[in-house]
This record gives C-alpha cells, structure tokens and sequence, in this order.
C-alpha cells in the first residue's frame, strides 16, 4: 500500500510500537478490528519481530500513521 502498487487483492501490513504494559495478545485484537475495518487480509509485526534481513526495508518504507 505504501509503495502505491497494491491492487484488490492486496494485504495491508501494519508496523507497530507496542506500550510497555500492552500484552502481544493485544495485537490479536487490533488484527480482528482491522481486518474488519478494511476488508481485507492484514498482517500487523512489531520492529522486535522483523526478521533481520527485512528490517531495514521495511523501515525505509513504512509510513507513520
């Protein structure tokens, strides 16, 4: 979606920063509300949880909201 090359059958991928005190099973949560919102698939990834190889692409790219 950032990139502008998504098409119709195109996810949306989220990048979040997580509180200190916010449990990962929020993530559940925020995925479902999401999905719901958009209506389409959606993925949601923490920086800590970017494997290694992808980091810093996925930085260069990602668009705060």
């Amino acid at each position: 979606m950032a990139r502008g090359d998504a098409d119709e059958s195109s996810d949306v991928d989220f990048l979040v920063s997580l509180p200190a005190k916010v449990s990962g099973l929020a993530l559940g949560g925020l995925l479902m509300d999401v999905r719901d919102l958009l209506g389409r698939n959606v993925d949601i990834v923490t920086e800590a949880a970017l494997p290694r190889g992808m980091r810093e692409s996925v930085l260069a790219s990602a668009i705060e909201l």
